[in-house]
């Protein structure tokens, strides 16, 4: 039986879904928009950099539309909370601040090619785009509903601040359910260079917005920047935006006190050109951040196919290895018998013939001819000769068994037979087993000898390497006694020793 594994598509559970999302985004929105006001002083008015805005595109990216009821319930509550007024402005005022993610969900997907605004410049600068867009709209319906006199544009600065502080942490934090990017950020995070940036981004803030250095007061992001900076360089976007929303929050909490010869907090100008400050040296932390990361993607894919070419040449090394080794076989071997051809005779010749004069042993060479071998190609044709060639060379490598014996074609229809080891008196019975093995056969010969069938001569040498005696005399020497074989009527075995 087959079970069919089909994902639920059950009411339901989308529904709760559904329900569970614009519940944590209800919940969501009021605490930061509780921690937004408390870190202001409670400010209403001008509540310092506005985390909510931030929240809601980070929302509106990852879950889409279905999560807008959510955000305009907690901007509802949190207005009627906060500020005075009736339900039905508070709730149109809720509207008006989801006009920021609905118009962030509208325009990202023409201006991005992903959904993480940290993925390339080119979707930073499409995603930052439509989120001053999506703010613009918003500050501007909620101007309309309830002015906002000079505070529109610090309004409008601050709710940006939000979404630059914010956003790219909440899209950066690894998806439920991702154990490995989970383990990496922990892994991150636990790092002690990541907490001396936190302290030291905490002790700058205290030191510059506390007016303890009075001479930074004019401009207290002097710290921060090189720091985020820093951190840019050195984490992955999650660990870097966390500090980057710890500076937003300090700077909030710290609204720019200075000296005594500086403006007060409240001051509109000097709000409006700090949060102008911060939110340009957020941009320039981010894009360095972006371009670090598409370097480490390049620097990563360089790597990958690195490798992979190592592979590949380690794989076409092997194959060429193999290809040479089968060459230098087949550049030993004959190719119509299979049988070692004159070169590896040639080799293994060499090293026996060394191996001989090492230990004084008697090393033997034979020369073998087909008898009338050129009649019985010009009677039966070429292909016939081949074939008879290669039953030969059978026959002859089977009488072969111990180590270092070797029978190999020494051309036409010439064979060489090399035998290490064997005493003289050993030598001439195998060289008759050698014939023997070939009448044997008994293929037709009808323009060979009084036999009629194809036979075989032979001459082997035998000797113990010494100086005086040379490997080609032996080679010789074998010659010699197969013409004195072929002279004495063929298909006979002649043999002598060094020296003749």
């Amino acid at each position: 039986m087959v079970v069919l594994l089909v994902p639920s598509t059950n009411p339901l559970t989308s529904l709760r879904r559904v329900l569970s999302l614009n519940l944590v985004a209800l919940v969501a929105y009021g605490v930061l928009a509780g921690l937004s006001l408390t870190l202001a002083g409670g400010d209403a008015l001008v509540p310092g950099i506005w985390f909510p805005s931030g929240l809601m595109v980070a929302f509106a990216l990852r879950s889409g539309p279905t999560v807008l009821p959510g955000l305009w319930l907690g901007a509802s509550l949190v207005g009627a909370l906060s500020s005075p007024g009736s339900l039905g402005l508070h709730a149109a005022l809720g509207l008006a601040t989801c006009l920021e993610p609905m118009a962030v969900l509208l325009l990202a997907p023409r201006l991005m090619r992903s959904r993480d605004p940290l993925e390339s410049l080119h979707d930073f600068a499409g995603f930052y785009s439509a989120a001053a867009i999506g703010v613009a709209l918003s500050v501007g319906a909620i101007g309309l509903l309830q002015p906002a006199g000079p505070y529109a544009l610090l309004s409008f600065i601050l709710h940006l601040a939000g979404v630059l502080s914010l956003t790219p942490l909440l899209l950066a934090l690894p998806e439920p359910g991702d154990r490995a990017g989970l383990q990496r950020l922990v892994a991150e995070l636990r790092r002690p260079d990541w907490w001396a940036l936190l302290l030291a981004i905490t002790l700058s803030t205290l030191l510059i917005n506390g007016g303890f250095v009075p001479t930074l007061s004019l401009s207290p992001l002097a710290l921060l920047f090189p720091l985020l900076l820093v951190a840019g360089f050195r984490f992955s976007p999650a660990a870097a935006t966390g500090l980057n929303l710890l500076a937003a929050m300090l700077q909030t909490w710290f609204p720019f006190i200075g000296s005594e010869a500086l403006p007060t907090s409240g001051d509109l100008l000097l709000r409006s050109f700090m949060g102008r400050l911060f939110c340009g040296m957020l941009v320039m932390v981010q894009m360095v951040l972006v371009t670090n990361q598409q370097h480490r993607r390049m620097r990563a894919g360089l790597e990958q196919q690195a490798r992979r070419l190592e592979e590949v040449v380690a794989a076409r090394t092997q194959d060429l290895t193999v290809a040479n080794a089968r060459l230098e076989l087949l550049s030993h071997q004959d190719t119509l018998t299979g049988i070692p051809n004159r070169r590896g005779f040639q080799r293994t010749f060499a090293a026996e013939w060394q191996r001989a004069l090492r230990h004084q042993l008697p090393l033997t060479v034979g020369m073998l001819d087909v008898d009338h071998f050129k009649a019985y190609n010009d009677h039966y044709g070429h292909p016939a000769g081949d074939r008879c060639l290669e039953r030969i060379a059978a026959v002859l490598a089977a009488s072969l068994g111990r180590p270092g014996e070797l029978i190999a074609r020494y051309g036409g229809e010439e064979f060489v037979v090399l035998l290490p080891g064997l005493p003289l008196e050993a030598v001439g019975p195998l060289g008759e087993r050698f014939r023997s093995s070939i009448h044997g056969l008994a293929l037709t010969h009808a323009r060979g000898g009084s036999e009629g069938v194809v036979t075989i001569s032979l001459g082997l040498a035998t000797a113990v390497p010494r100086d005086g005696i040379t490997p080609e005399e032996l080679l010789a020497a074998a010659d010699t006694l197969l013409y004195r074989a072929k002279d004495e009527g063929r298909n006979r075995v002649c043999l002598a020793s060094l020296p003749l």
